[in-house]
């Protein structure tokens, strides 16, 4: 016993360091909170069953023993002690052992022992002695954050054993497939104050784990709101699962909020939402502080719509059912040619845009200078807001043309379409001279000697085809005297005057639903922080925005009068303006209204 002792002692001064490190590592703060611990102490004399724990003595079912120059313990001893789950499986006649580190299972009858699902060999671990399960200490000792040392004058082994924490950690339910027990996962969280006011934003800190490391896909959330608007207490639950499905037990806490304001909820949005974001409009709360008598206030707009590029809009939302001529118009300088149409027709079809050259003495050069055009599509009409977009972005272009006196070309040609299928184009152009514009739909390969093959269609239900002579607006709005909410429309006669045009068919007035093809570039100057945003006033936008260069990402279905798009925000002092680019489809409903709002500081 002696030699085995003494053989040990040089084992276990080994193992002690590196379980002293690890025990180092284990107590080392938790990120959550301050947790409680309790540390067991427990005294082992080799051949005797006699020991002490916390300095109280206490007697082993079967004394700890040196087995080649390991010591072991009696395991349902020490689980006892340190308060672990040890049992007795009868249909797998195995023995299962949760620790804080690993899930164990002894087979006596195979001599094996799993670790977490690995297989090791069982004399490795453990040793059977008069019917009871013995495990060897150095091999347990890291699973169970322990540490022990060796006192040579009292021929004793001192065992620290850190316990577990006190959390609301509770194991699963174990199955026997289950290579490691799984456990649930912790919903915490905290505010960083206990006290808010009205309308101020609710900061919240995620305090949730997962023991297992396996993440926290799932949180379910009662209660909580970015902010509140009324006074009272008000409960915020959470409950929170890992990647097996296991959920927390719920967690909650109460807040306090206070009946001194912050922020509206008119203003809130205006304050917090990201650029680009869409929130609700409550006409309730807007109107009360919009179009209050003691809110109202206006400011000086100056509004420019110079006539000096022609919009030819061609279009027809019902689609073209036979070929022919659908629009033309003479124009001179600058112009927009803008067309959508879908080919109704039973065969495939192609969109073309038929320049002539008016003057018989001198030829007549043609500069595009930006253009767009889909690819052909069913959804054509849905997703016209892309081309916009792409027009929008479209670098600058200087592609020339030179027609001929009295010639006439084929200035641009669709993809081939489909029936059923919809193509949208829009191309600025500078001219020299008189041309006559004239949009046709064909079968494929339209050669310019085939042109009197073609007669005019008539006009058909849904035809919004006119010639306007306007297609740039720009507003320039003096909001640097600003200290109220402030409301301007486009597209009614509130600020500028309605834009209208005429079909040259027939010499009417032509309908212009959305104003699109027009461009508007509005600068919002202001000298202090402000927002602004968009609303559907008229009850429904489709189109693109740029602000301050920047595209913004609108839902491809648009924006409902129930929406509002916040367009951007001036932060500081030295934010003097924000430029605001809008193209509409012909899908919108006017009026759009442009809310403005001054930020103060908070």
């Amino acid at each position: 016993m002696e030699c085995m002792l003494r053989n040990f002692r040089k084992t276990l001064t080994t193992v002690a360091l590196c379980g002293s490190a690890l025990a180092a590592g284990l107590q080392a703060p938790l990120p959550v909170e301050a947790v409680s611990t309790a540390a067991t102490q427990i005294q082992l004399f080799p051949g005797r069953a006699d020991a002490l724990v916390n300095g109280v003595p206490a007697t082993l079912e079967e004394p700890a023993v040196v087995l080649q120059d390991s010591l072991f313990v009696p395991s349902r001893w020490l689980a006892d002690q340190m308060g672990l789950q040890l049992s007795w499986n009868e249909a797998t006649r195995k023995i299962s052992l949760v620790t804080p580190k690993a899930y164990l299972e002894f087979d006596a009858d195979h001599q094996t022992v799993s670790v977490n699902g690995e297989i090791i060999a069982f004399d490795e671990a453990a040793s059977l002695r008069n019917d009871r399960l013995m495990v060897k200490l150095s091999w347990i000792a890291p699973f169970l954050n322990m540490t022990y040392t060796y006192d040579e004058a009292s021929r004793s082994i001192a065992i620290r054993y850190i316990g577990q924490v006190s959390t609301a950690y509770k194991e699963s339910a174990l199955t026997a497939d289950d290579a490691q027990p799984n456990s649930k996962p912790i919903a915490k969280f905290a505010f960083d104050k206990p006290v808010y006011r009205l309308g101020e934003p609710v900061h919240i800190v995620d305090l949730s784990y997962d023991p297992d490391a396996e993440g926290l896909p799932g949180y379910e959330w009662t209660g909580k709101e970015e902010a509140y608007f009324k006074p009272g207490t008000y409960t915020v639950t959470l409950k929170v699962k890992d990647g097996r499905g296991n959920e927390s037990e719920p967690f909650s806490k109460t807040i306090q909020v206070t009946d001194s304001s912050y922020l509206t909820e008119l203003e809130y949005p205006y304050y917090t939402n990201s650029v680009g974001s869409i929130f609700s409009y409550d006409a309730g709360v807007v109107s009360a502080s919009v179009y209050g008598s003691e809110k109202k206030q206006t400011v000086p707009v100056l509004v420019r719509q110079p006539e000096d590029r022609t919009l030819l809009r061609g279009m027809r939302t019902s689609p073209v059912a036979a070929p022919g001529f659908l629009y033309e118009d003479t124009v001179s300088g600058s112009a927009r040619l803008y067309t959508s149409y879908v080919n109704g027709m039973n065969s495939s079809s192609q969109l073309s845009i038929v320049i002539r050259n008016q003057d018989q003495s001198k030829p007549v050069q043609v500069t595009t200078t930006r253009k767009s055009i889909s690819a052909p599509s069913v959804y054509n009409p849905v997703r016209a807001y892309k081309t916009l977009e792409d027009y929008m972005t479209a670098p600058a272009s200087d592609e020339e043309l030179t027609i001929q006196p009295g010639e006439a070309v084929i200035y641009a040609a669709s993809p081939v379409l489909s029936p059923g299928q919809g193509v949208q184009s829009i191309y600025d152009i500078q001219t020299d001279g008189k041309i006559d514009v004239a949009y046709i739909m064909t079968p494929p390969g339209l050669q310019a000697y085939d042109l009197g093959k073609y007669k005019a269609i008539p006009q058909a239900v849904g035809d919004e085809t006119g010639t306007f002579p306007v297609s740039e607006v720009s507003w320039e709005i003096d909001a640097r005297e600003l200290n109220n909410q402030l409301s301007l429309t486009i597209g009614d006669d509130q600020v500028e005057p309605k834009l209208t045009g005429t079909d040259k068919r027939n010499g009417q007035a032509a309908q212009h639903p959305g104003y699109a093809g027009v461009h508007y570039r509005i600068e919002l100057k202001t000298k202090g922080k402000l927002a602004a945003a968009l609303h559907p006033k008229g009850g429904f936008f489709q189109g693109t925005l740029r602000v301050n260069g920047q595209t913004l990402e609108l839902p491809e279905a648009g924006l409902t009068p129930k929406e509002i798009v916040l367009l951007g925000r001036t932060e500081n002092s030295q934010d003097t303006a924000l430029v605001i680019e809008l193209m509409a489809t012909d899908r919108t409903k006017l009026p759009l209204e442009l809310l403005v709002l001054p930020l103060a500081d908070k």
